[in-house]
């Protein structure tokens, strides 16, 4: 500051401007210790955290899933360690809000920003309470469950379900009746599954019925399902339900029925049958399309109005 408030041609003169920059980025680096940790890049490598807790069987969509315990969610919310690196594998270990992601292990719950209302229902139901439900459990596909002694180590269970199951019979509960039964110990998802009374006119089934999946095929934003019944039957996924999805039975579309309070089913006629679902949201498409309309006519006026001051 002093050699800048004198006139001066000299070289020092000029080189006081940046002089003044670094002796006040210096302060601000040295002025608290960071508030921000850093850890190596190598902690967020894809399924580090898979190839060790070797699961079997391991996770995989459609196919099973991880949960962690209810106990486990609330440690895991005054989880700390001192070590950021640590902190960070501990938690990967654990599968702790979205850390599952990274090694491709899909498991109940997580940490959204939006959760569809009936989904965020059994999730409130599954984590308000301190026991556990294991026939809930078994129709949610959990393979893996937290092991009771250490957050970051797993249990395999064995009696949990195939995802898409079918031939249960139809039960008409309302919201509240519906959460109840889910935490019964005679809840059998692969024999009964809950749908709301509304519903009740589209569905002829009234028994349970021997139905068998043939196959079924998981990916981001469809369901294919093949499966064989003796009479008409339910086909239960349990998958989110949201309006979004779309059903159909051999290319025809069927209603989109909501089971065990957030889940998805379809009613199949006898037969062979080849189910779809397949999630397309209208409203970002339309979305999509009025913002690419207003890019291009954002583009076109200003081309236009260069032209124009020409």
């Amino acid at each position: 500051l002093l050699v800048l408030a004198k006139n001066s041609e000299s070289k020092i003169f000029h080189l006081a401007p940046l002089f003044l920059i670094l002796v006040a980025w210096l302060d601000v680096l040295t002025h608290e210790p960071p508030q921000n940790p850093t850890v190596s890049p190598n902690v967020y490598a894809l399924n580090l955290a898979r190839a060790d807790l070797k699961m079997n069987p391991p996770p995989e969509l459609g196919g099973a899933r991880a949960m962690v315990s209810p106990a486990a969610a609330m440690q895991f919310i005054h989880f700390a360690l001192r070590d950021p690196k640590n902190n960070f594998l501990a938690k990967r270990l654990g599968f702790c809000a979205d850390c599952n992601l990274l090694d491709g292990v899909p498991k109940v719950d997580g940490f959204f920003s939006l959760t569809p209302r009936e989904s965020d229902n059994v999730l409130s139901l599954i984590y308000g309470a301190t026991n556990d439900f294991p026939q809930l459990e078994n129709f949610l596909g959990v393979s893996e469950i937290t092991a009771p002694d250490e957050i970051f180590k797993w249990r395999s269970r064995t009696n949990f379900l195939p995802l898409v199951t079918a031939g249960q019979k139809p039960i008409f509960l309302n919201n509240a009746d519906t959460l109840r039964a889910l935490t019964q110990n005679d809840f059998a998802g692969s024999k009964m599954a809950f749908l709301p009374p509304e519903e009740n006119s589209l569905v002829t089934v009234s028994n349970q019925t021997a139905a068998k999946i043939l196959n079924s095929k998981f990916e981001n934003q469809s369901v294919e399902i093949e499966v064989k019944a003796q009479k008409p039957s339910l086909v239960v996924v349990a998958q989110t339900y949201y309006h979004d999805w779309r059903a159909s039975v051999d290319g025809q579309p069927v209603p989109l029925l909501r089971a065990n309070g957030a889940f998805q089913a379809v009613q199949i006629p006898a037969g062979e049958h080849r189910v779809r679902l397949i999630y397309r949201d209208r409203a970002f498409e339309i979305g999509a399309a009025i913002s690419g309309a207003t890019l291009l006519l954002v583009l076109a006026a200003l081309i236009f109005c260069r032209k124009k001051m020409r």
